[in-house]
């Protein structure tokens, strides 16, 4: 079968559609081949990690549906794929209830809210799913270490509440945040 023969066109021929679109469109805004044109970095892994937990964060989020697509395959529980992270939520809620003062050599956890959508297939239907995460990564003498997250999961569009608030420190999103952070510390 030949791309040009069916419509709507399998996904193979869709890619080899949009690279060539992408290809001319850059050809036809710059003037230039293409070739010419620095290559666009897929490698998730950070160059620097910014030293500031802000700064960390957004750097993180962009490479997390990358990481965590890979763990998903290795994984070979069920097909689903990350498809984006939002941007983050640095409002941080109390943690503490106890009136005593923390000790000044503990390093406090700061947390972050995202959201991340992924798309499952099961039984011949694509699911969309958004979960919510709240993440709590604490600062060590080597750099960021993962300390804790929860996470709330729901269909998308929304059609039922959202399932209740589950520690997902051992999932698939955990262990991409810790791959992450892993290699950004390697990168000191």
């Amino acid at each position: 079968m030949h791309c040009n023969q069916v419509w709507p066109a399998p996904a193979g021929c869709r890619r080899a559609w949009i690279g060539m679109m992408l290809a001319s469109s850059l050809l036809l805004s710059t003037g230039r081949r293409a070739e010419s044109q620095p290559a666009l970095n897929l490698n998730p892994r950070p160059q620097t990690c910014a030293p500031d937990f802000q700064g960390l964060v957004q750097q993180m989020l962009p490479a997390l549906p990358s990481i965590t697509n890979r763990i998903y395959t290795r994984s070979n529980l069920e097909r689903q794929y990350m498809i984006i992270a939002s941007a983050p939520n640095f409002e941080a809620l109390p943690l503490q209830s106890r009136s005593e003062p923390q000790d000044p050599a503990e390093s406090e956890p700061q947390q972050v809210f995202f959201t991340t959508r992924t798309r499952r297939y099961r039984n011949q239907k694509v699911e969309e799913l958004q979960e919510y995460h709240w993440l709590f990564l604490t600062r060590s003498d080597t750099g960021w270490r993962f300390s804790m997250l929860y996470s709330i999961a729901g269909q998308y569009p929304q059609t039922n509440p959202p399932s209740p608030p589950r520690n997902s420190s051992e999932g698939a999103v955990a262990a991409a945040i810790r791959d992450w952070l892993r290699d950004c510390r390697l990168t000191r």
